[in-house]
């Protein structure tokens, strides 16, 4: 199960946390202010995108030829070669979060092999994600399920909730917000909510998908492309 490139992966999530646990939490008070983000949270971005950059100019020497790509640096080929796989990474999945030093934070990244630059889901192979205050790791492989690893290296299967909710009014959901005024928010989702135990909004799209696998709530909503179909006007769109 534990492949070269998915090894890469978990090496390479090891030196992120290393490097964004000093400033997590907001824990200096000099935080630069992020040339794209225009806010604080640069400072975990910041701590995470330097080693991945530095990782993989790393493993370019060592003559493994992997492809990545972040938010802040785009789409990165090592120089001169093809790429045998390519990385899909955002090294903080909820920097706000990860600011505020709460838990709902993840180094989340995607494997697919060969040298594509516009992948899809149907090329996805691995999925890793990564819970960076609890220090657990999730590898989900297409066709075989989920794996959870935890701090000391031990992995077993995640297995299916026995007893899940089978009636709305049971149901704890997750939720992300995306910024977007609840004037709007709510107009979408208030009908569902309504009939639901309770909702959680996390800033992590990641963190949510790891609380539905785990069964800490029974719903994760993705309310972007209905925003979007009902009030095209929003900046998100």
């Amino acid at each position: 199960m534990i492949t070269p490139e998915i090894q890469f992966g978990l090496h390479l999530i090891k030196r992120i946390r290393k490097k964004i646990l000093p400033v997590y939490g907001l824990k200096q008070l000099d935080v630069p202010i992020g040339k794209i983000s225009k806010d604080f949270s640069y400072a975990v971005d910041n701590a995470a995108e330097e080693e991945i950059k530095k990782s993989f100019s790393t493993l370019w020497e060592q003559g493994i030829y992997y492809g990545y790509i972040t938010e802040d640096q785009g789409l990165v080929f090592p120089p001169n070669h093809a790429v045998s796989h390519m990385f899909l990474i955002d090294p903080v999945d909820g920097s706000r979060g990860a600011t505020a030093g709460t838990e709902q934070a993840c180094i989340t990244m995607a494997i697919t092999p060969g040298q594509k630059d516009k992948p899809t889901f149907a090329d996805l192979t691995y999925g890793i994600t990564h819970a960076i205050k609890e220090n657990v790791t999730f590898i989900g492989k297409r066709g075989e399920g989920v794996y959870h690893i935890n701090k000391d290296g031990a992995s077993h299967t995640v297995t299916k909730r026995e007893h899940p909710p089978t009636e709305l009014h049971q149901v704890a959901m997750v939720i992300e917000d995306y910024q977007i005024r609840w004037k709007y928010l709510g107009e979408v989702v208030d009908s569902l909510r309504a009939e639901l135990h309770c909702d959680t909004v996390f800033n992590s799209g990641a963190y949510g998908g790891l609380s539905l696998i785990r069964g800490q709530n029974g719903l994760q909503v993705d309310i972007r492309r209905k925003l979007i179909a009902d009030f095209p006007n929003l900046a998100i769109a």
